[in-house]
């Protein structure tokens, strides 16, 4: 299969409102029955702690069109894939969302929808490593990435998933962005299409955590305080209480806690994922091996890149993956290569969309562009 890759730039968007990937806003389908009840109706629910090669299992949870659920299309059907440290609730078989899938448009158009908890997130084995970096040779069964936990789940669910086609389909936003492309690196080859979307790519030049050498504090410490900790694994999620800063006024907090330090005493002694953020201040070993754009190699699938020009957070983790992708011997060591760019290929595209578009992510915005589940229909 020929390799395609495209990138659509939103404009304006800000693709992850809350940082790092958190779920956007839900709204009800447009016709007919809507939300759980539609859901329920339409799908069976299955739970699977499906076990890696180095033994360690992977909470999934897979939804499966119910037989009367699409009589004008009775499958098989594909998977779509969605990976994410931000948990798969609701837990048990006879709990449901409101919605499936990155928009109501593929919740009815006949998809198996596969959602799993990451490797040491929530209810999954294993131990959390933030953005884990790729291992381009592994040696043993203990060797594993993101990459190789993938390809063991697609294999998993083909074998023991009924009514699937054979081929699989992946997306995620911010965080599940990066998932996404992690996932594509060394890929099973039952991996037809992905779209990693507003992906962290490289946190010191450009996403999250440094832009142009300063440290993005604010939006670091309100990420990692109040939301994303460290877990003892298998673990449910419990109703999130809000960070209390004491003042509406986020300069005065800061200012008032001293230097960064002074900020550890908010973690309750977990603050080992804040520490690595601000303690590596320099473009070092740390931030290198976790630079996915070095490792976009043997990328098989058709791959759609999404990102925004008003991302706050991961306006350069599209352009990288799309460059590494499309010229995977090709390096960028510096925020400045994208200057240097060359042509895209007759089999790579780039499409600045405008205002008026609607796209995967974004349920909340009712105007479209040329992008949509027929897209990634006609390839899975």
């Amino acid at each position: 299969m020929r390799n395609f890759v495209s990138l659509l730039i939103l404009a304006p968007c800000l693709l992850s409102a809350q940082g790092r990937g958190a779920a956007p806003a839900a709204t009800p389908a447009a016709t007919g029955t809507v939300g759980r009840d539609f859901v329920r109706e339409q799908y069976s629910k299955f739970e699977y702690r499906i076990p890696m090669r180095d033994g360690v299992r992977l909470f999934t949870v897979v939804y499966v069109p119910k037989v009367s659920a699409f009589p004008d299309d009775p499958g098989p059907y594909p998977f779509l894939m969605d990976r994410t440290p931000y948990s798969v609730a609701p837990y048990g078989e006879d709990r449901y969302p409101a919605r499936l899938g990155p928009s109501d448009e593929f919740e009815r158009s006949g998809y198996i929808f596969v959602y799993q908890d990451v490797r040491g997130r929530w209810m999954s084995e294993g131990k959390f490593v933030e953005m884990r970096p790729h291992i381009d040779k592994k040696k043993s069964p203990r060797d594993v990435d993101e990459s190789s936990d993938t390809y063991d789940t697609v294999e998993f669910l083909l074998k023991h998933v009924p009514t699937n086609n054979g081929k699989v389909g992946i997306w995620g936003i911010s965080y599940p962005g990066f998932f996404t492309s992690a996932s594509i690196v060394d890929s099973h080859p039952a991996i037809a299409a992905a779209s990693p979307q507003a992906p962290m790519t490289d946190l010191f030049l450009g996403d999250d955590s440094y832009h142009g050498g300063a440290f993005m504090l604010a939006a670091g410490f309100e990420f990692y305080a109040p939301f994303f900790h460290p877990q003892q694994n298998p673990v449910l999620p419990k109703p999130e209480v809000p960070f209390d800063f004491g003042t509406p006024d986020s300069y005065k907090f800061f200012l008032q806690a001293g230097n960064v330090a002074g900020l550890d005493k908010y973690f309750d002694g977990s603050a080992w994922m804040w520490d690595d953020q601000f303690k590596h201040d320099t473009y070092d070993g740390y931030w290198q091996s976790r630079d996915l754009s070095r490792h976009m190699k043997n990328v098989k699938c058709a791959v759609l890149v999404v990102g925004g020009w008003y991302d706050a957070e991961d306006l350069e983790g599209p352009y990288r993956t799309f460059y590494a992708i499309r010229r995977p011997s090709l390096t960028f060591p510096t925020p400045g290569w994208r200057t240097s760019r060359r042509p895209p290929r007759r089999s790579s595209t780039i499409k600045t969309v405008p205002p008026a578009w609607k796209y995967w992510g974004c349920r909340n915005r009712n105007r479209e562009a040329p992008f949509g589940a027929g897209v990634s229909m006609r390839l899975l």
